[in-house]
């Protein structure tokens, strides 16, 4: 039965589920994944349905303690929405409390930070919102 369901209303279920929530990034575990893992008609209208990965948010101001690691995985689900909203337009905040004047072991973690900033920057003509918020100390 749930094989059938054609894809207009696979894309009307979805955005219930996520109710135009964005995908917090540093939170993946909170995005509705188990929707893609129904069958396979799902998991294709899942990953092919553009509106889903148009709206995100980068918190680091909520997880300024975020490991490298976490970081790494944060840069892996930006490049996710980005290739997933297949050129649409997207919205995204980018919050960050971070002190780039932090101690040299670090600086893995600024890097991917510039790393993630610079992906996102790469998709700067699909912008349809981008809100910023940083310490006022932050310098390029």
């Amino acid at each position: 039965m749930w094989q059938t369901l054609t894809s207009e209303i696979l894309c009307q279920i979805f955005v219930c589920a996520i109710n135009y929530a964005p995908f917090l990034i540093l939170e993946p575990h909170l995005f509705p994944w188990h929707l893609g893992h129904i069958c396979s008609a799902w998991r294709n209208a899942f990953i092919s349905f553009p509106e889903i990965w148009t709206y995100f948010v980068i918190d680091f101001a909520q997880h300024w303690m975020a490991s490298l690691q976490r970081i790494q995985i944060s840069l892996e689900m930006v490049q996710l929405c980005l290739d997933r909203s297949k050129g649409c337009p997207i919205r995204f905040m980018f919050m960050d409390h971070w002190r780039l004047d932090r101690a040299e072991s670090d600086r893995p973690k600024i890097q991917l930070y510039f790393e993630i900033l610079w992906t996102l920057a790469i998709h700067s003509t699909r912008w349809k919102h981008a809100h910023f918020r940083t310490k006022p100390t932050f310098q390029c």
